[in-house]
């Protein structure tokens, strides 16, 4: 006990008085200390015996990598005086050698700083703190600020054994009223039941003649009990009269309740272990916490009034029961603790665990201050007590977090998922060279090299630099592994995203070209432009690169297990470049994604534009969904597949779209040639045929020949016609000239001249079409016209105007003569209302003579037009042009 404790404090570990005299004599002989003095700790246990509590000493198999929490560091204060001295070196060793705690010793001379030390971290904890003159202290640090923790709280309460109330659910038994009234009391032992105890001489150790209280029956008679009312009161069990003298009994007094206090003594702590264990009847009684009896049974507080110092003014323990005395409040907390700094909750909350559950038995205390008192050393007892006494302190040991040692689990390549992904991977690896020897090889053939040679090789590169990044994702992450994983994806998606791009931006740019001029859009310019694009994301990578240094991150897999994961430092600079880097691919994609939206429409010769389109949705959506996997808090196999088969994916699709289908083209039309002449494949009129029929214009999906001059003699002429001239016209363009939708639309034409013309105006494939045998007129544009829209002419079939794009103005002027030559005969005989007009040459002039030509028209046929069909499209006395659609020459 320490010297400074109050005399009218009850001996809260009932030390003997041999023990108090020791502690006495032991603290005048401790050597005095000014300050704080730091104190060895000697090894006590070995590693059997403290291996099994999980913290330390712990057996990791061979070859298997593992990382432990790091111990925290704590100090512990105690203060000059024995018990103190022994509980401070026992704490500290247990902590050190079983939990494997990075402890310090101290030893102050005076607790008078504790409070400051403990606010301030300072020191972690105080192992033993007497409460003299340090109310104010504990009211400023713990209850105010919260800056201090009380570790040994104590608290003085009546108790019920729990048992009793859960049995009758319908009564309340932990509140203070509940003892005035008989539907409780009837549960408790009536007054009698229970001898009381008496002292060696057979006295009563309730005797009036020390406790003005007591009766000559050896209990407390409160007025309300006494005479008549004896037998509606029951018993309440104190210890001694000692205890908190006077204030238990001024208390049933002043609170009216029908309780008899009988004092046990020695059979108090048997008596009420007993009741504790059954549910029968109850027992209610005086006791303290912390302390044996409610640590190991089930027992439920009474809640009395709250404590008030007002409340205490009024009681006089020398007085109890007199004229003006009132005590109608529960008890103090009494201030015998254990304190420590608030922070070690979460700096260190299994030492702030232990220190809670730490407590030392009567006899446990008598005994280590015996064994001190023989040599003044506390390391020696402290050990001696520790190697003996297992089975108590075990009990002070917290078991170990989940997670306190955790396992690498990393993948492993012959692993299920691994293999998938690595055969996946292989067979990009494997496409990539084999596309590009294959586009090599056919790059003179029209399916290959219309769409643009230099640029899918690009885009196959790309996807084999992408698909090289994924097969690292199988590697065990290290700095250059990180790095490298990163530049892979990021500069593979960047040539594929650029190229795709730089290819769009083209049919976008001709497509949009509305006044017709020349551009010059060779693959060196835009190979510049690809070059350019990808420069700025390197430059981007090297910059990320020095200031997010990419690292392998440990990342917790389980509670027990852990994984290496590639990442950056949580710092203001790594964050900013991966945003940037982010940002600018995003910028890419979304490029890519919207120039493919724009010319989702335009029909080009290979329909490349459609493909295109298809492929950078592809990547937008492997974007979407590679991207939050990424971030999401999902296991890290999952999350390894998941990433790298979407991307696999993605590469696939961007390979077979926009590289392996015109490659395959190339091979089948290399295998299955076409022929060899528009002629042969039966291109013409049969004379005086009412119904117009026109043959195909080939066979199959073969492209027309690509002739643009007129040849005679067609053998491919049948009936009765004579020969002919023919004029063909490959990848012309067309506009309507009035209408809210005006598109250019790529167009084969074929003109057939002789006693019976026709023009037939079809798709690129030349399957779809319409065949004009009359109303066909063709003019040159005006000068100012000419000048803007070179190689362009005016063409009105039937009542509506085009403009036509041809290579050059000499090719238009040679097609203005041909037709204007060709139909001026059927044009002719045309008459009145029914004949069409001919085109007026300027811009200006369009709409108008378009509003001329529907006003003249009329819904029947004309005497020389005739209704002809070609790949199955009927079409009447009114010409029906080919289907708007978006088209754009190609250009190499």
């Amino acid at each position: 006990m320490a010297p400074d404790a109050p005399p009218t404090r009850r001996p809260w570990r009932g030390h003997s008085v041999a023990a108090l005299g020791l502690v006495a004599l032991l603290s005048i002989a401790i050597q005095s200390v000014h300050g704080q003095t730091v104190r060895a700790l000697p090894n006590c246990l070995d590693a059997a015996t403290t291996r099994p509590f999980g913290w330390t000493n712990q057996i990791i198999p061979p070859g298997v990598q593992s990382v432990q929490q790091p111990a925290p560091t704590v100090k512990l204060e105690y203060n000059a005086w024995g018990s103190a001295n022994l509980t401070g070196y026992i704490s500290a060793i247990l902590l050190r050698e079983v939990m494997g705690v990075n402890v310090s010793l101290l030893e102050y001379s005076s607790s008078s700083g504790t409070f400051p030390r403990l606010a301030s971290g300072n020191i972690s904890a105080n192992v033993e703190l007497w409460a003299a003159n340090k109310v104010a202290l504990y009211n400023t640090y713990v209850t105010q600020q919260g800056t201090v923790e009380d570790r040994y709280a104590a608290k003085t309460s009546l108790f019920i054994n729990t048992a009793v109330a859960d049995a009758n659910p319908g009564l309340i038994f932990d509140s203070w009223r509940s003892y005035q009234q008989q539907s409780v009391l009837s549960y408790l032992l009536p007054v009698g039941t229970t001898p009381p105890a008496r002292n060696a001489d057979g006295s009563y150790i309730c005797n009036p003649a020390k406790y003005s209280f007591c009766s000559t029956e050896g209990t407390f008679i409160p007025p309300q009990c006494q005479g008549a009312n004896r037998a509606s009161c029951r018993e309440l069990w104190h210890i001694s009269p000692s205890y908190s003298s006077g204030q238990t009994e001024q208390l049933i007094i002043s609170l009216n309740l029908k309780l008899v206090v009988v004092y046990l003594g020695s059979s108090f702590t048997a008596k009420v272990t007993e009741c504790a264990r059954q549910g029968n009847y109850g027992c209610i009684f005086y006791y303290w916490v912390p302390e044996v009896i409610p640590a190991t049974n089930n027992l439920t507080a009474v809640n009395l009034p709250p404590y008030s110092s007002t409340c205490y003014a009024k009681f006089n323990a020398t007085n109890v029961g007199g004229a003006g005395q009132s005590l109608t409040c529960d008890w103090g907390a009494e201030l015998l603790m254990k304190v420590g700094s608030a922070t070690m909750r979460t700096t260190a909350p299994y030492v702030s665990a232990f220190m809670r559950l730490l407590k030392l038995r009567d006899v446990d205390i008598n005994g280590l201050l015996l064994q001190f008192a023989s040599n003044s050393q506390a390391d020696v007892p402290a050990c001696d007590w520790i190697r003996n006494n297992k089975n108590l302190w075990s009990s002070w040991i917290p078991a170990p977090p989940t997670d306190y040692i955790r396992y690498l689990d990393e993948l492993q390549v012959s692993e299920g998922v691994t293999v998938a992904v690595l055969i996946l991977t292989a067979l990009v690896l494997f496409s990539a060279p084999a596309f590009l020897g294959l586009l090599y090889y056919y790059r003179k053939q029209p399916a290959v090299r219309s769409q643009s040679p230099p640029f899918m090789g690009l885009i196959t590169m790309g996807v084999g630099i992408v698909g090289i990044s994924v097969a690292l994702e199988v590697t065990t992450p290290s700095a250059s592994t990180c790095a490298a994983r990163t530049w892979l994806l990021a500069l593979g998606a960047a040539v594929v995203l650029s190229s795709i791009i730089v290819k769009t931006w083209r049919i976008f740019t001709i497509f949009g070209n509305r006044q017709m001029q020349r551009m010059k859009l060779g693959n060196a310019k835009l190979m510049m432009y690809v070059g350019t694009l990808v420069l700025l994301d390197i430059v981007v990578l090297a910059v990320y690169n020095g200031v997010a240094m990419p690292q392998p991150i440990m990342a917790q897999v389980t509670l027990t297990t852990y994984t290496y994961v590639c990442g950056t430092p949580a710092t203001d600079g790594a964050m900013a470049m991966t945003a940037i880097l982010g940002v600018y691919h995003a910028l890419l994609l979304v490029a890519a994604v919207w120039l493919s939206f724009k010319i989702r429409k335009v029909a080009s010769t290979y329909n490349e534009s459609k493909f295109i389109g298809m492929a950078s949705y592809q990547i937008l959506v492997a974007c979407a969904i590679v991207i939050p996997v990424v971030f999401l808090p999902i296991n890290f196999r999952a999350q390894f597949v998941i990433k790298s088969i979407i991307i696999l994916l993605a590469c696939f699709g961007v390979l077979g779209l926009l590289v392996a289908r015109p490659v395959i083209e190339a091979m089948t039309a290399d295998a299955n040639a076409p022929v060899s002449s528009m002629l042969q494949s039966g291109i013409g009129a049969t004379a005086g045929n009412n119904n117009g029929t026109v043959s195909r214009a080939v066979s199959g999906k073969a492209p027309l020949v690509a002739t643009n001059a007129r040849t005679g003699n067609s053998s491919g002429a049948t009936g009765d016609a004579p020969s002919q001239n023919v004029r063909y016209g490959l990848n012309f363009s067309m506009q309507k000239v009035a209408g809210l939708v005006r598109r250019w639309t790529e167009v084969q034409m074929v003109l057939l001249l002789g006693t019976h013309p026709s023009l037939q105006i079809s798709d690129p494939e030349g399957i779809r079409g319409t065949v004009h045998t009359a109303a066909v007129y063709a003019q040159a544009l005006a000068p100012t016209d000419a000048a803007s829209l070179p190689g362009c002419f005016m063409l009105t079939l039937h009542t509506k105007t085009w403009l036509v794009q041809t290579k050059d103005p000499v090719e238009a002027d040679a097609w203005v003569n041909d037709i204007t030559n060709a139909f001026a005969a059927v044009n002719a005989t045309l008459s009145g209302s029914r004949r069409g007009r001919s085109p007026r040459n300027s811009i200006a002039g369009q709409s108008q003579q378009s509003a001329d030509n529907k006003t003249g028209a009329t819904t029947g046929a004309t005497t020389g037009a005739t209704t002809g069909t070609s790949g199955g499209k009927q079409v009447g006395g009114t010409p029906t042009p080919v289907k708007s659609v978006k088209t754009a020459p190609l250009s190499d």
